[in-house]
């Protein structure tokens, strides 16, 4: 597997901390995500429901959802965590030592009224 990640990307995460990758994830691990995303949604809306709220945490049902170690419940998610893509990435950016120490689902329901970049706040 080629390396996604040029020395343009490499400048730019040592500058601004990010850079994108387009169009890098293969459509099965895309399904992967996507069917584990629905699922950690499902178990938040669960947990809302048991404790009778709409709201935990900085956690909205229906509008925004922080689900971090997924891959604990989810273990079917290290076929990308742990694959080859996402290995060629660490090393490009982090060094040849990486670890896995968190994973998060960060999910933005469209068109629902909630500001991105304060939490507290609602339009």
């Amino acid at each position: 597997m080629k390396n996604p990640v040029t020395q343009l990307h490499r400048e730019q995460y040592r500058k601004e901390g990010f850079f994108i990758l387009e169009s890098v994830i293969s459509e099965e691990h895309l399904n992967l995500l996507r069917t584990t995303a629905s699922k950690a949604v499902r178990e938040m809306d669960e947990k809302m429901d048991r404790e009778g709220t709409d709201t935990l945490g900085i956690n909205h049902r229906g509008k925004r959802y922080f689900v971090g170690q997924s891959y604990a419940g989810h273990p079917e998610l290290g076929t990308f965590l742990l694959s080859n893509l996402m290995a060629e990435i660490c090393r490009a950016t982090l060094g040849d030592t990486a670890f896995l120490h968190s994973d998060q689902f960060v999910i933005k329901c469209g068109a629902t009224g909630m500001y991105w970049s304060n939490c507290s706040r609602s339009k």
